[in-house]
């Protein structure tokens, strides 16, 4: 459930909070609320409502969202749809500007895909205004700033690379929201590469983390190789192919290795940085190399079995030797698996028809298992 939630009497009533800066020892009593963190927040909620079938973390994730409508306003060049900064006990606004809006459209998207009974109509004209001040104002201005939370002072030109790659993210995973996407991918990946990425070592490139704390880290530069990656499996492009690839293998050097300086991990692919308060080299930078493996699977080790693939949730997946089972959540779907074995396919003890997979090459990569379920949710593979 929502812990620590603010009071009914405030401004932001019963809304999660997000910071814990004034003395952070897990107990979180702050008044300060970033809203793009309290969208991300409101994804998790669903994705778990989801996960574990409890309606009352839907009903969460529905109060954030009915939070962040009632304050979104139309935007401008120095002030967002919502404020990067703002005291949820008075309302008043602290800092104006974050071009992290990306993640409020992620959420509203996942909103208007449920079954929530929130006004979908509003939600929409919500989510439509938020996405088109991105397109009108850090999409043409290159204001991408307000992210992180350790800059209290936070001003439109200092730029930082989260953003601009997760609002790419955001346009490759779903291009009917933008005719223009691939030259805007393209152009946000010449912005973060040319502003942050001027070290190059074994033809990957290391990644800054933004103006105002400007040194290379295992997390920016693994998020780089990931966006790079699914640009280059959608257009094909050789050369940004090999970026992708070395880029994702220099990131990992940023990890505890024989490079450490004693026993403190160096989270910083320039080896700049030797401090172990980042979780650079932990949970932030392991997605984005989940994501290399999406694009391109013949960086998943041979010899491995590895689900790389998903178009929905999975649970109670279990592993052995040339067996792998997994409930998915939606009756439809499809996964993707490199196996180290020839498969058959089973549902409920029994084969699954033929035609619902097949087992061969697939985007240049051997040993690639494509289940495609129809009406179907438990899958076991098993070494034929």
């Amino acid at each position: 459930m929502l812990m620590f939630p603010t009071p009914g009497d405030w401004a932001w009533p019963g809304m999660v909070r997000t910071q814990d800066n004034e003395d952070p020892d897990g107990i979180y009593m702050d008044e300060l609320l970033e809203p793009d963190k309290a969208a991300m927040v409101g994804i998790a909620y669903m994705d778990y409502a989801e996960y574990s079938a409890e309606q009352k973390y839907s009903a969460i994730a529905e109060h954030i969202a009915e939070l962040l409508m009632a304050n979104i306003k139309e935007g401008s060049d120095k002030a967002s749809p919502l404020p990067f900064r703002l005291n949820m006990r008075t309302g008043e606004v602290e800092d104006p500007y974050t071009a992290n809006m990306i993640f409020v459209v992620e959420f509203f998207d996942k909103i208007l895909a449920s079954d929530m009974s929130l006004d979908m109509a509003q939600v929409k004209a919500k989510r439509d205004l938020v996405f088109d001040w991105i397109m009108e104002y850090p999409m043409k201005t290159d204001y991408w700033s307000g992210y992180f939370e350790d800059i209290r002072s936070n001003h439109p030109t200092n730029i930082n690379q989260f953003s601009p790659m997760e609002t790419a993210r955001y346009l490759l995973g779903n291009p009917d929201a933008c005719k223009d996407y691939k030259q805007i991918v393209l152009d946000l990946l010449a912005l973060v590469k040319g502003r942050f990425g001027g070290v190059v070592n074994y033809g990957g490139v290391s990644i800054k983390e933004q103006d105002a704390c400007y040194y290379d880290m295992g997390s920016h530069t693994a998020r780089y190789g990931s966006v790079l990656a699914r640009w280059a499996r959608e257009t094909g492009c050789e050369q940004a192919k090999n970026e992708a690839l070395a880029t994702l293998a220099l990131a990992e050097y940023s990890a505890y290795n024989h490079t450490s300086k004693g026993n403190i991990a160096v989270n910083s692919t320039g080896m700049e940085w030797a401090g172990v308060w980042y979780s650079d080299s932990y949970f932030d930078y392991l997605p984005h190399f989940f994501e290399g493996m999406v694009a391109f699977p013949e960086i998943i080790p041979e010899g491995t079995d590895h689900i790389f693939s998903t178009s929905c949730m999975l649970k109670d997946v279990q592993y052995g030797p040339g067996s792998i089972k997994y409930t998915a959540l939606e009756a439809d779907g499809t996964e993707r698996i490199k196996l180290s074995f020839r498969p058959k396919v089973l549902s409920g003890d029994k084969p699954l028809a033929k035609s619902a997979w097949s087992f061969g090459t697939w985007n240049d990569c051997d040993n690639i298992l494509t289940i495609n379920r129809k009406d179907v949710t438990d899958i076991e593979i098993v070494e034929k």
